[in-house]
């Protein structure tokens, strides 16, 4: 949900050319995304403890992408002073992408409580 929104305020506010760090955001949650994947594949076998090593990257991932987004904006209000809409418009798919980020996160966090649970 939260790629499909982004990709639609990208549409919708006309974003044509998207920053590198919006890509890099992206990778990350496609990269966590996969992790998440390969998790509930494990817990899926009930192999518990290999579930730990995802949970990791994950954790990883989402770190990764706070600093980008932090760097990201800082940047955008120096660049966009003299231009609000548009700060506001770019400011808006970084917190969904920030947002996309957190959400793979609470998914491990999530993992992380059933593996110390069951183990």
């Amino acid at each position: 949900d939260g790629a499909e929104d982004t990709v639609e305020h990208l549409y919708m506010f006309g974003i044509n050319e998207i920053p590198h760090s919006m890509v890099d955001m992206a990778e990350s949650i496609d990269l966590a995304s996969q992790q998440i994947y390969l998790a509930v594949e494990l817990l899926a076998q009930k192999k518990l403890f290999d579930i730990k090593e995802h949970i990791i990257e994950i954790s990883t991932l989402e770190r990764r992408n706070d600093q980008i987004v932090k760097q990201s904006v800082k940047t955008l209000f120096d660049q966009h002073k003299d231009d609000p809409v548009r700060l506001i418009q770019v400011y808006e798919v970084y917190k969904l992408l920030e947002r996309t980020s957190n959400s793979c996160h609470r998914v491990g966090k999530l993992l992380d409580s059933i593996v110390m649970k069951n183990a």
